[in-house]
């Protein structure tokens, strides 16, 4: 049914698979009482599998969607189908904190394993090559999807997209992840009606998760390849790698009483702290990689930088 009035209606972001339009994958949902669909239409019938430019144009659907509907900021779901399955997965990681659930259906975490492309990284070369493409790596980010909850959707008779695909998957999840979910729909092939993706027990699943406040998030773990791409977590932003394209990351706790944080980090030379955001206070202190230090009077934010030898220092 129609959104009543005076409600904040959820978002639901839904990409397409390969060969799809987005006025297509729109259809197939049933309309919502409590949430608007957003379909982004990807580059060309493949799109770059949403990754480089398909990445791009699907943040700006999002962005003119939530200006369009203004939704719920805590109500913002991912979800696709195929390669709009590994949307969910790839986007997901990529931007942790702009979800409050992601539910890949038929999908796969990574272009790669979906080909069967054997990298060979032999000379140098190749290895930097490799490197550039870590950004695309899903499973070596999965830690990112600790953020919000997961519902793997996927047909157990998909000739097109191997359920191994979510199992691998789930078994990955099951090491770490506290709230996901994961069903195989019985004979279902690569698609099985709107089921596919309209499948009731997994918009239920949506509907309960909520993104939090950033003031509410007390622990902060975040993982990335590349901060052009993806540099932000809550209040914790990465500028600056040690080496380029090499997996970088940050883990940040607040304490209770909100005047001190304490992490690690790797790969990581240049990071700032949204101290408004994080809602700290003052004395602060930080510690680093075991370096502490102490900030005295009030800022918004902070920001930090490694100096040869690992220790850290305010700038």
């Amino acid at each position: 049914g129609e959104i009543p009035k005076d409600t904040t209606p959820a978002l639901i972001f839904s990409a397409h698979g390969a060969g799809v339009q987005a006025r297509g994958q729109a259809g197939v949902y049933g309309q919502k009482d409590w949430a608007h669909i957003i379909a982004p239409t990807n580059r060309g019938p493949f799109g770059f599998a949403w990754e480089d430019w398909g990445r791009l144009d699907a943040i700006e659907v999002l962005n003119i969607g939530k200006e369009l509907f203004r939704p719920d900021p805590k109500k913002v779901y991912l979800t696709g189908h195929s390669m709009g399955g590994h949307a969910s997965w790839y986007l997901g990681a990529t931007y942790p904190d702009y979800w409050a659930a992601i539910a890949p259906c038929a999908g796969y975490p990574e272009l790669y394993g979906w080909i069967k492309h054997n990298r060979k990284t032999e000379s140098s070369i190749q290895k930097m090559f490799e490197r550039a493409s870590n950004p695309q790596r899903t499973k070596m980010l999965a830690r990112n999807y600790l953020h919000y909850g997961v519902y793997i959707n996927h047909g157990n008779n998909d000739q097109v997209v191997s359920v191994e695909h979510a199992r691998e998957m789930r078994r990955l999840l099951a090491d770490f992840h506290p709230d996901f979910a994961s069903y195989e729909f019985p004979e279902g092939g690569h698609w099985y009606g709107k089921n596919s993706v309209d499948w009731s027990p997994l918009m239920d699943y949506l509907k309960i998760h909520e993104i939090p406040n950033p003031n509410e998030v007390w622990h902060v773990e975040f993982h990335t390849a590349n901060p052009g791409i993806s540099s932000t977590s809550n209040w914790v932003t990465i500028y600056q790698q040690v080496r380029p394209y090499d997996f970088s990351n940050v883990d940040f706790t607040l304490s209770k009483d909100s005047f001190s944080i304490s992490g690690t980090t790797k790969n990581v030379a240049v990071l700032k702290l949204d101290i408004k955001k994080a809602a700290l206070k003052f004395p602060l202190e930080i510690l680093v990689d075991g370096w502490k230090l102490k900030i005295e009077s009030h800022q918004t934010d902070v920001w930090l930088k490694q100096k040869e030898g690992g220790n850290w220092e305010i700038y």
